[in-house]
């Protein structure tokens, strides 16, 4: 584009077996993306389908805009933006590649993954050696928000046994042909 920077929003209706999909794009606001989400929607009869599975990046703004126009059945915190998090905190605790720092967050992924929210914030509050200096104890408390302020949409164990993806990389496929 002609500016600097241009920023456009992306959403994707997609059948589980992805042989249907619909991707639409905005350079709107969020309100705009939200308004076009209920279009989409109504266009390809999402609201008759018995499963209406969402997976976003955690963003309020996304998760305000599904919830409230799009009456899903489920709403999940897409497992790659919540392992980012994660090794972002990593970084910060434990230095770029530290073992014992891979180890914590692989523990931290699994935990997670099979068996949900509750257990991995009991493990994530049991890290108090790890709060020795203030730089490690920020890091793992904006960790601990992150998930904390997204613990319902921290699902995974639940969508894995209904077959449901827990990713957002069909999306984020999509959006290498936006440009």
């Amino acid at each position: 584009a002609r500016q600097r920077y241009q920023e456009f929003k992306a959403v994707m209706f997609y059948d589980q077996t992805m042989d249907h999909r619909l991707v639409s794009v905005t350079r709107g606001n969020c309100q705009v993306l939200g308004r076009m989400m209920k279009r989409d929607a109504e266009r390809i009869g999402f609201y008759g389908a018995s499963e209406r599975i969402g997976n976003i990046d955690g963003g309020p703004w996304a998760r305000n805009q599904v919830q409230r126009r799009l009456k899903v059945t489920a709403l999940g915190l897409d497992f790659y933006h919540l392992s980012q998090n994660a090794h972002q905190a990593r970084r910060v605790i434990f230095g770029e590649e530290d073992p014992a720092g891979m180890a914590t967050v692989g523990s931290w992924l699994h935990t997670v993954k099979h068996r949900g929210y509750e257990a991995l914030w009991e493990e994530l509050s049991r890290q108090g050696g790890l709060r020795r200096s203030k730089t490690k104890r920020q890091a793992l408390d904006r960790f601990m928000h992150y998930v904390s302020d997204r613990r319902d949409m921290i699902h995974y164990p639940q969508f894995l046994a209904r077959g449901w993806q827990i990713g957002s990389g069909p999306m984020e496929s999509q959006c290498r042909v936006v440009p």
